[in-house]
């Protein structure tokens, strides 16, 4: 059987490659091995010198104090802290590096994302019982800052200063025995949007040293993106002209 005269070059051809692969993947090997011996000694080496230098520091500090030179153990006591700030910079590092480069694998899969986050306030002059009277539930809550419920398809909808904000797949928890309501709900485009009122007795100043007030704290979560950003402008200006409704309502300058 006939010879094709290109056949002995293709295999040669061939032969080279795989050779190169092998002798590539061989020397990559080789340095990652090396490179790992080098970082494990190199590691050993730094705890090894910090070791000592934390022990000479501890025996100079002793031997200060037992010879009353107070002086001279403030000095080692600096080179003590000094070496105890190098090991926890570097030393430490390097011992907790697996263990936080595994936290971070985590942190980059978790299923909940950043949040951006709203907080506001305000102090009543006014009892519990007389702010009960007039916020009593989720509708009467709402009311005050804008919002229209419809529980028939548990949606809402926030208008304020010109802004409307439509809520979808509204759920309440209401729990009147401490006096918060937690909010959950999306918008539109299913950004999740999270909201916790609180109400709770406070100190007011102004009613002198035993006047109580009412303080009502407004706290929203959202999504950090571009999306929950400009949700949180809609909710913003309700939520602060809400408050200020309540502060004129229980709080009016008569009372001040």
């Amino acid at each position: 059987m006939s010879r094709n005269p290109y056949s002995g070059s293709i295999e040669q051809v061939a032969s080279a490659l795989i050779e190169l692969i092998l002798w590539y993947s061989a020397a990559a090997l080789v340095t990652f091995g090396v490179t790992g011996v080098v970082v494990i000694v190199a590691r050993r080496l730094l705890v090894a010198r910090t070791r000592r230098r934390t022990a000479r520091a501890i025996d100079g500090f002793v031997a200060a104090l037992a010879s009353s030179d107070f002086q001279r153990a403030d000095v080692e006591a600096g080179r003590l802290l000094r070496a105890n700030d190098r090991e926890r910079g570097l030393g430490r590092s390097l011992r907790h590096l697996p263990e936080r480069l595994r936290r971070y694998g985590r942190s980059s899969t978790r299923e909940h994302p950043p949040l951006e986050c709203f907080d506001a306030h305000i102090v009543l002059r006014c009892g519990m019982s007389e702010l009960t009277r007039v916020i009593h539930g989720p509708a009467s809550l709402a009311a005050w800052f804008g919002v229209q419920r419809n529980p028939a398809d548990n949606s809402a909808v926030i208008r304020s200063r010109g802004r409307v904000l439509h809520l979808q797949g509204l759920v309440e928890r209401w729990q009147p025995e401490v006096g918060t309501l937690h909010t959950e709900a999306r918008t539109v485009d299913g950004s999740p949007v999270r909201s916790h009122v609180t109400m709770r007795e406070a100190m007011v100043t102004a009613l002198g040293p035993t006047g109580l007030g009412v303080q009502v704290w407004v706290h929203v979560e959202l999504p950090a993106s571009r999306r929950g950003r400009r949700v949180l402008t809609d909710l913003r200006p309700a939520i602060e002209h809400g408050l200020q409704r309540l502060e004129a309502k229980f709080d009016p300058p008569s009372r001040r």
